[in-house]
């Protein structure tokens, strides 16, 4: 970029060779400035490498995708097919999700139980976790253009290998903490936290007093509490298997997190 920035002819070309996308236009200004006459096969050239380099990029990319998912564990969406892509959501899904940055490009996977039924939806958050909110399929749109399956475990596999591509190495909770749907498992058998896992304390707290309850719409794992208070928490996980006591403290997850939130439960279920 530096080396083109003084040219007078590749400044006024400036704003329509930017519309083109970053690499087009270092490939377009270098024509430009030294003469399409004389370099044309040489810049056609240089325009299939940029393209090559950019479809290398995106098959890494959507690799990264699958393998972050691969590596949550995630046993509740088994058997199902999948369209995976690195997008925003579409208007049909932004009128039932309610996300704070729906343009966002992400990891998005849409799954169902076979194309063109409803689809469930699993996005990558800031952890490297998916978050699958919906505990419904209803009013989200078909499933199109599938690219994949899950398979008894839920790990996912690529109708076509994305050739050229190498595996993302796991993260550090991916790699040192137990864990299902992307969900942390906290504590020890001892019932302590594990160690490098925290609660955190912000919120206000009427919010994370309440009751419990067993079963999770977002993991299958037994271990998996709901808990209730003005609002839901879900999953949530206790210290021990005797815990629907006056006082306990149950650790409420989110995926791929490391601090939870500290839940009291004050009414038995």
């Amino acid at each position: 970029m530096l080396l083109f920035r003084g040219h007078p002819e590749v400044v006024v070309h400036r704003a329509r060779l930017r519309l083109l996308g970053e690499g087009r236009w270092i490939a377009s200004a270098l024509c430009f400035a030294f003469g399409l006459s004389v370099l044309g096969a040489g810049c056609d050239s240089a325009k299939r490498t940029v393209a090559t380099n950019r479809s290398a990029s995106s098959r890494q990319a959507l690799r990264v995708c699958v393998d972050r998912w691969n590596e949550g564990n995630m046993l509740r969406w088994r058997s199902m097919s999948v369209r995976i892509s690195i997008r925003g959501l579409y208007a049909r899904e932004r009128s039932v999700l309610s996300e704070p940055n729906p343009a966002r490009r992400r990891c998005t996977l849409s799954l169902a139980a076979r194309p063109g039924q409803n689809t469930w939806i699993c996005i990558i958050d800031d952890a490297d976790g998916y978050e699958c909110p919906l505990v419904t399929s209803d009013g989200m749109p078909p499933l199109r253009n599938k690219n994949g399956m899950t398979d008894g475990r839920g790990v996912l596999k690529l109708d076509v290998p994305l050739a050229g591509t190498h595996a993302a190495p796991p993260h550090a909770w991916q790699r040192g903490y137990p864990h299902v749907d992307g969900f942390i498992l906290p504590w020890t058998r001892a019932a302590k936290l594990r160690q490098g896992l925290s609660f955190d304390r912000t919120g206000d707290a009427r919010h994370y007093r309440g009751h419990c309850f067993r079963g999770s719409q977002q993991t299958v794992t037994k271990a998996a509490l709901r808990c209730v208070s003005d609002v839901q928490f879900d999953p949530c996980f206790a210290p021990a298997g005797d815990w629907n006591h006056l006082g306990t403290v149950v650790a409420c997850a989110y995926p791929g997190g490391t601090r939870f939130s500290r839940f009291v439960i004050v009414r038995r279920s």
